[in-house]
């Protein structure tokens, strides 16, 4: 094989490695936060909304978490277009988070050859495909790539290392195209996730570690690199003044700064650990809340972890090469770290997402050692022994990142294993019980929640009433609701699904003030407008229902049910016109509403259009093969007479 052949070879057998192990991953429904960001997210169901939906001052006091997130514009665009062309189809979305992982990949490659051979290493195409093959198929980038939320990581890691290296790569008359295209770049990076402003630290890091000026502009240090800095503070003062703060403005219930950075240095060490040997991945992880957070194993793990840089640093004064790698590698980890890991709390202080583009940097440290250990023997047996320990590396990494995958296409498998290795975990319970309840196994959620001591979470016992009114267990339901209330008085999801209680009781007085209530707390909050929209409608004040389920279409417009209710409302305030083609909406919005073709023909009989209202009553029929309601049967039969006796009502 030539060198140039051998050369692409390396460059594709990462990428063909990362295709291979995550091919399974493409079937993996929406997971977790999925649900909450882009299944019932109204904001990317209509390209229109890019304009008014993207970016706009978050509001704390009226937090939904089925929206866009403000401080991430590009991700959320990325998960309109997704939307655009296959709607709720997960293939997508997961092909579109793929090819970002293999574009990243290349750009892995592409740096650390450019690392590499800035140290004088004479082929740098091989220890750069070693980095490029750990960051491929590392079991740890699953959670970046295959849960498709974790998009933001692989975006954020896309701009920042095509940002470097169109700032050091092209010379010439091609820097000066390349330069603007870099801080164009880094822009998007900002928009993407908020860690991208630490990236300002990362160019001055490879500017002064490794990077050969004679291979780039000769241009000033400080005026290449100020516009960087510039945006970086700009985008603080964007965040503070108009989005609302520079803290994680969508966590709900964050720590102390005090306490989020003392339990930080046991976490980096867990990190570390699973960049090595990844065993005990989980999509949630869970670290208890304790008052005395100041303890010796805090202190030794902040101590230890403090040696590293330093060791790294007092290595680099050796002034060898590989010293600057290993000094690149160690800072590029921290550094990038450093805003998840630090003094911002975010509402989960552990999450391996997160080192998606760290990761990185352990890898090249990773990859020097690999390309010395198969070089440097002089017998060819011990370095073909070192060679195939490394192959065998990867293979189980490989095999790690397919299992890892398969996890993600079963989620109550995921959130079982979540549950196996924090048994106190509320969240894992609130997740598998919701996969439970859309097959209506609410007896095994009871026996799943009574295996655990309550706690005092507003959520466990919102779930728990919902769980029995479900089985019509109504005193227990609102026991549950009431307890939820004592502990979050300003819940509007109580109120609503107290509110169903009462409707369900005929008690409609207190189920409206339910709704109501909901409604004063939380005028975003489309479902108790639905819900009143129903009240008034079994109360026969149809104008009142009209006014409801309006509110609940302007709020969701892509909610095929809300719409539904708003074609039925308008067919008993004899608004045929607007019925019929609230119900086409409702049924391309959502084929499972059936009962969308009854309504739609009872509009079409009294538009005149017979026709229509016959197929309609036909399609509907068909579909009920299990036998239409006595009812409906009796409606349509009276409806067909009339048509066929030419009185059309």
């Amino acid at each position: 094989m030539s060198k140039p052949a051998k050369r692409l070879f390396i460059v594709l057998l990462p990428l063909i490695a990362a295709l291979s192990v995550y091919l399974n991953s493409l079937t993996a429904p929406f997971i977790f936060d999925d649900n909450h960001k882009i299944v019932h997210n109204p904001d990317i169901k209509r390209l229109e909304y890019l304009k008014t939906r993207l970016i706009r001052p978050y509001d704390r006091d009226n937090r939904t978490p089925g929206r866009n997130n403000p401080s991430r514009p590009v991700v959320y665009a990325t998960y309109a277009l997704n939307y655009h062309m296959g709607k709720l189809d997960p293939l997508g979305y997961h092909i579109f988070n793929l090819l970002l992982h293999l574009l990243n990949t290349l750009l892995v490659f592409l740096i650390s050859k450019k690392v590499f051979s800035g140290i004088g290493i004479k082929d740098p195409h091989y220890p750069a495909g070693y980095a490029a093959f750990l960051f491929a198929v590392h079991p740890i980038n699953t959670e970046a790539v295959t849960y498709i939320y974790g998009r933001s990581n692989l975006l954020a890691a896309f701009f920042m290392l095509l940002s470097l290296i169109l700032l050091f790569g092209p010379q010439g008359k091609k820097y000066r195209f390349s330069y603007p295209v870099s801080l164009l770049s880094y822009s998007f990076a900002l928009l993407s996730k908020e860690i991208s402003v630490i990236f300002p630290v990362i160019l001055l890091l490879y500017e002064y570690l490794v990077y050969d000026p004679s291979a780039g502009p000769n241009t000033g240090k400080m005026k290449r690199h100020a516009p960087f800095w510039i945006l970086a503070v700009s985008f603080l003062v964007f965040r503070y003044f108009y989005l609302g703060g520079i803290d994680d403005i969508e966590a709900y219930a964050k720590r102390p700064a005090l306490e989020y950075l003392a339990v930080q240095p046991q976490i980096i060490i867990s990190y570390i650990r699973l960049l090595f040997l990844p065993l005990g991945q989980c999509i949630d992880h869970f670290v208890p809340r304790t008052e005395n957070f100041i303890t010796a194993r805090a202190v030794f793990s902040a101590v230890f972890l403090l040696l590293l840089p330093a060791a790294a640093i007092l290595n680099a004064r050796r002034k060898t090469r590989d010293s600057k790698i290993i000094l690149l590698g160690t800072l590029w980890f921290f550094t990038i770290l450093a805003p998840t890991s630090s003094v911002f709390p975010t509402a989960t202080p552990f999450v391996e997402r997160r080192l998606y583009l760290p990761g990185a940097g352990v890898f090249l440290i990773f990859a020097l050692a690999v390309h010395r250990l198969v070089n440097a023997p002089k017998k060819l047996w011990i370095r073909q022994f070192y060679a195939s320990l490394f192959i065998l590396y990867l293979a189980a990494l490989g095999l790690l990142t397919v299992n890892r995958n398969r996890l993600y296409n079963d989620p109550l498998l995921m959130w079982q294993d979540v549950n196996s290795r924090y048994p106190d975990k509320l969240r894992s319970y609130i997740n598998m019980s919701g996969i439970l309840l859309e097959n209506g196994q609410y007896g095994k959620i009871l026996g799943i929640m009574k295996g655990r001591k309550l706690s005092e979470d507003a959520d466990e016992y919102i779930l728990l009433g919902y769980i029995y009114q479900k089985m019509k267990r109504y005193d227990s339901a609102d026991v549950m609701y009431s307890r939820a209330l004592e502990i979050e008085p300003g819940n509007a999801r109580v109120y609503n699904n107290r509110g169903l209680l009462n409707m369900e009781l005929n008690e409609y007085d207190k189920a409206s003030g339910d709704f109501e209530k909901a409604i004063g707390l939380d005028p975003g909050y489309a479902n108790p407008y639905n819900n009143l929209g129903m009240l008034y409608g079994n109360i026969n004040d149809n104008p009142g229902a009209e006014k409801m389920h309006k509110k609940a279409v302007e709020l969701e417009p892509d909610n095929g049910g809300f719409r539904y209710n708003l074609g039925i409302a308008y067919i008993m305030n004899g608004k045929y016109k607007s019925a019929l083609s609230e119900l086409k909406t409702a049924a391309a919005l959502d084929p499972s509403l059936e009962e969308s073709g009854y309504y739609a023909g009872i509009a079409s009989f009294y538009l005149k259009d017979y026709g229509a209202a016959i197929k309609y009553f036909a399609k509907y029929v068909r579909l009920h093969k299990g036998g239409v309601p006595a009812d409906k049967a009796k409606k349509i039969s009276w409806m067909i007479r009339q048509i066929k006796a030419g009185q059309g009502g």
